[in-house]
């Protein structure tokens, strides 16, 4: 096990000292070489890889409280959102791309934006929108994206993602659809373009 340890250089995030992979009755573990004067600890996947970014109390803390937060979302049986929509909410709210958006990636100051955010989120306003708006979408080559609209009407912009869940995004203007059509990635050009800069809200109902 010193070998894997030694591939993946964990510092400890409590002293900074190297840690090494240990074994426990629920699985494997890093510990700081240094116990027990310092009782750091991080999680490791089963082939040793550390899980997320080490981090200290505080962030660990910090972490747990996100989650919570995250979680509901999702995991209540009357949660708006599947886990994957959950994360697609979390990457808009916070900006971020896919492989960003992961709270064992997070410092402290993330979590408790993430969990700001999620408190006026109002889980994505629930809503399919009083003012009932087609919007046509076209598919589109993407990992991520089944297809897209524009209302030119109400400057609605109408994403599907392959996970099944429909966004409209508000007050988008005519130019940034234009652009996204044109785009190379449209995945690439949603995250840097539409997430966290337009307010959005998960349709209930499918755009035609």
């Amino acid at each position: 096990m010193d070998e894997i340890a030694k591939q993946h250089d964990v510092a400890c995030p409590d002293c900074g000292a190297p840690m090494r992979l240990r074994e426990s009755k629920h699985g494997l573990f890093y510990g700081c070489t240094r116990y027990p004067e310092c009782k750091g600890t991080h999680g490791a996947h089963p082939n040793g890889a550390p899980l997320g970014i080490p981090a200290d109390k505080h962030t660990k803390d910090m972490r747990i409280k996100a989650h919570d937060a995250f979680d509901q979302l999702w995991k209540p049986l009357s949660a708006p959102y599947t886990r994957a929509e959950a994360y697609l909410v979390m990457q808009s709210l916070m900006g971020m791309s896919s492989d960003e958006a992961h709270i064992g990636k997070f410092t402290a100051s993330q979590c408790q934006e993430l969990i700001d955010r999620l408190a006026t989120h109002h889980t994505a306003k629930e809503i399919t929108m009083d003012k009932k708006i087609d919007v046509k979408l076209t598919p589109c080559e993407s990992s991520q994206i089944e297809s897209f609209g524009y209302c030119p009407d109400s400057k609605t912009l109408a994403v599907k993602f392959k996970s099944g869940g429909l966004y409209h995004y508000a007050n988008v203007p005519a130019d940034v659809h234009e652009q996204m059509k044109a785009a190379e990635s449209v995945g690439s050009f949603l995250h840097k373009n539409v997430k966290g800069k337009f307010e959005f809200a998960r349709q209930l109902a499918r755009a035609k």
